[in-house]
């Protein structure tokens, strides 16, 4: 089997490999915030990193509700990847369905389709969320062209994609083609992709992202998570909230954890915080930044980006990814972000 060889190796910046969930992990079901803790009281918007240190910590900050994230992504191995070039260009990360969340959604979305290029190949790396009747087609009819059975109800599922583009070859373009929506991109513009289309009016959408192929020893990935707002009433310097997910390899590969907080500082900027933690708790780095509404969008939604520093004044690389908010609950408004991060080697 053909495959890039460092995608499958256990990421450097001292951080351990995953441990692979199954196919059959439960969706967490239970989105009600724990109880207030130290951590989401303290909204740090003035200092450069908010109030984090560069510490170790217990696994997953020791936190039932970050630990949840692992069961949501579900992304469970495939590595079809004899089907696509050991120099493949990048990894794309597709999410359907119920991206933020809705336990309240009683009706399943067909999603059965293909994704395909006109030129070059693709493999699947990972399936995300699949469960019931939900599967890859087989056999392939070619290398360009993958087929799935997919439907959704609160929650989601998605596709890993190693995707290889054929040089020389012309305006290449990437396809997703389903019962609930199709469209067709330029394969250029989803090599550095990171948005979010609004399906219908459910609340069903489309997350992709990219992230190039990078050399051994220069690790890029991807994150995902919750974006929480807290309500109006418990804030007094305009909109809060925290982010919490998860630190992906470029293949998905389950490596971290980042937690984090985003408000208004004294300057009236839109700012954010997290901390990086490995599986294992050790400190992966600190991150800071900016996150940006989207005044017209009509749900409401956005981006943040800024930098991650393994250790202070030495930045290590970006982050960027975009966020939508979901359903009110008792203590603020859910919602998910999905984006990717990137060492500086990388860029």
């Amino acid at each position: 089997m053909r495959i890039l060889n460092h995608l499958l190796k256990p990421m450097a910046v001292g951080v351990p490999a995953a441990i692979l969930i199954g196919c059959n992990s439960p969706i967490s079901t239970d989105n009600t915030p724990s109880p207030v803790t130290l951590w989401q009281q303290s909204f740090i918007m003035n200092e450069e990193f908010g109030g984090y240190i560069f510490t170790s910590e217990s696994p997953a900050f020791g936190d039932a509700e970050v630990s949840k994230v692992d069961a949501e992504e579900n992304a469970t191995f495939v590595a079809d990847a004899d089907s696509a070039r050991s120099d493949s260009t990048f990894v794309l990360r597709l999410l359907w369905g119920q991206l933020r969340g809705n336990p309240g959604v009683t009706v399943r979305t067909d999603w059965t389709g293909s994704v395909s290029v006109n030129n070059g190949r693709i493999a699947v790396l990972r399936r995300i969320g699949f469960e019931y009747a939900d599967h890859l087609i087989f056999p392939r009819p070619d290398r360009q062209t993958v087929g799935f059975v997919s439907h959704t109800g609160p929650y989601a599922d998605g596709l890993v994609l190693l995707v290889h583009e054929a040089p020389g070859a012309g305006s290449a373009t990437f396809t997703f083609a389903t019962v609930a929506y199709t469209n067709t991109w330029a394969l250029d513009s989803l090599k550095t992709g990171n948005r979010v289309i609004q399906v219908d009016s459910t609340g069903n959408a489309l997350s992709i992202t990219g992230v190039p192929s990078t050399p051994p020893g220069c690790p890029a990935g991807f994150t995902r998570g919750h974006w929480l707002e807290r309500t109006a009433a418990n804030t007094q310097t305009g909109v809060q909230g925290f982010l919490r997910g998860l630190w992906l390899g470029d293949d998905a590969r389950h490596v971290g954890h980042i937690r984090g907080h985003f408000g208004v500082n004294a300057q009236g900027e839109k700012v954010w915080f997290g901390k990086i933690l490995g599986r294992d708790g050790r400190l992966v780095g600190l991150a800071h930044g900016t996150w940006t509404p989207d005044a017209a969008a009509a749900h409401p939604r956005g981006i943040f980006e800024g930098q991650w520093f393994a250790a202070r004044n030495l930045s290590s690389g970006t982050v960027k990814a975009h966020w939508v908010l979901g359903r009110q609950g008792a203590r603020g408004e859910y919602g998910f972000f999905d984006g990717d991060w990137k060492s500086n080697c990388a860029r």
